[in-house]
């Protein structure tokens, strides 16, 4: 299997288009083949199409939220990745992608908790339908910024570490 390289990123808001372009520049130039976008703030259809459209260098998926501060986003740095199903689980905070990647099956997560801790055990109860018991826990004060990856072989085996993934998909990274 080839190495896939993986990033998560607060962009603290992509509505100005210079911001926008620099970041998407800086990104399209990094070696990470995903990366993970918090804080987007997407607030509307209209935003979340822009966005889309915006990124050129492969797929990208985003979630709209009803915050100031929501919105979240998947970006892929190559057109190898094909995107089959996208989940916006908990609109702007939560969103779930299912794709292949060089004949590879998996499933991409992220997530972008509550800053209050109080907020978060309810929010990652909710998770638990996606197959993530090791997010259930409520989250650690600045833990965003962890990626655990689980890949099977023929045999369905993983790392104990990692949320479990479906079974049908090779390989499962969560962003929380």
């Amino acid at each position: 299997m080839a190495d896939l390289k993986v990033g998560t990123l607060n962009v603290r808001g992509l509505k100005n288009g210079d911001k926008r372009r620099a970041v998407f520049g800086s990104l399209r130039d990094t070696k990470l083949d995903l990366v993970f976008l918090q804080e987007c703030h997407i607030d509307s259809e209209d935003t979340r199409r822009r966005f889309g459209e915006d990124w050129q260098w492969g797929p990208s998926v985003w979630s709209a939220g009803t915050g100031r501060g929501d919105g979240v986003g998947l970006i892929f740095r190559s057109h190898d990745f094909a995107v089959t199903a996208v989940l916006s689980v908990v609109p702007g905070r939560v969103i779930c992608t299912d794709g292949t990647w060089r004949g590879l099956r998996f499933r991409a997560v992220g997530v972008y908790a509550p800053s209050r801790i109080g907020e978060r055990r309810g929010f990652f109860g909710a998770l638990a339908p996606l197959g993530a018991p090791a997010l259930q826990g409520g989250g650690e004060p600045g833990g965003g910024e962890r990626v655990l990856l689980r890949a099977s072989g023929a045999g369905g085996g993983g790392s104990d570490r990692a949320a479990p993934c479906p079974p049908s998909s090779t390989f499962c990274i969560w962003s929380p």
